[in-house]
């Protein structure tokens, strides 16, 4: 059985057919073409491949090469872990046997900045993406305001009909909808409910002088549960609103720091 091992080093990639270098190929931006290949992108080894055909299997250093040429319907299998161990052990050497690079002391060099440069692309393509979900929350955010006020502005029109004196006396329309929610008929609002939703003192006075001088029509069983379930939405809109501010929040701490002082300063 003829067999070729493929070895891929951080600044190029190598076959042998034994002993025998029968292809080498130094990579000209080895962080980008190292990526590509570790991303499965056969791209910057097209000219390896015809080669390969001509054996019975092929044995690869990495395990990223098994999809690349699996695709290319090429018998491929990973080197054992002691021939891996190896190969990394001595991985300078054979850089230099394989004529990759022809000085240690500059392939030392050139190694380190190229873990340095991949590490820094990594970082810049982590931060793409969190722009984008940066994005989509604050999207998502903007949405769920324009929800919660058409939503909330309906509420106030139909509770308004049994009890329209609570929409002069209340701003908030989270406490609003929780009085709704809670209460259902004026007559239900309590002091206690009031105050369980921090509603200062003068103003809860004023909102029970209302209820009983309210010029609000009867609220029927059937609008009442209605009412209920809007409010009841709101409710969860507003809570899912919360952890979403705070997931922008952190997002903007690892993507602009500074930024995020300043717009909180």
């Amino acid at each position: 059985m003829k067999v070729v091992n493929v070895i891929l080093f951080e600044i190029g990639i190598c076959a042998l057919e034994d002993t025998s270098l029968i292809y080498r190929k130094q990579f000209y931006n080895p962080e980008i073409e190292y990526s590509s290949i570790i991303q499965g992108e056969k791209n910057y080894i097209s000219d390896l491949i015809p080669k390969l055909r001509n054996y019975d299997q092929v044995r690869v250093n990495n395990k990223n090469l098994i999809e690349i040429f699996q695709q290319e319907n090429i018998d491929v299998k990973l080197m054992s872990d002691s021939r891996q161990d190896e190969i990394n052990q001595n991985k300078l050497d054979l850089i230099i046997k394989f004529g990759l690079s022809d000085d240690r002391d500059e392939l030392a060099g050139i190694l380190q900045k190229f873990a340095i440069n991949l590490s820094s692309m990594k970082v810049k393509e982590t931060s793409e993406k969190l722009d984008l979900h940066l994005v989509q929350a604050v999207n998502t955010l903007d949405e769920i305001d324009e929800i919660i006020n058409t939503i909330g502005t309906r509420i106030r029109e139909w509770y308004g009909l049994h009890f329209p004196e609570l929409d002069y006396l209340l701003q908030n329309i989270i406490t609003y909808a929780n009085i709704v929610r809670d209460a259902g008929s004026r007559e239900n609002i309590t002091k206690e409910l009031l105050s369980q939703l921090e509603v200062p003192e003068k103003k809860i006075e004023l909102i029970q002088q209302a209820i009983s001088k309210s010029q609000g029509g009867d609220l029927t069983v059937e609008s009442s549960e209605s009412l209920k379930i809007l409010a009841s939405e709101v409710i969860k809109l507003s809570e899912l609103r919360t952890n979403l501010s705070s997931t922008i929040e952190n997002l903007m701490e690892i993507l602009a720091p500074n930024l995020k002082n300043m717009l909180t300063a």
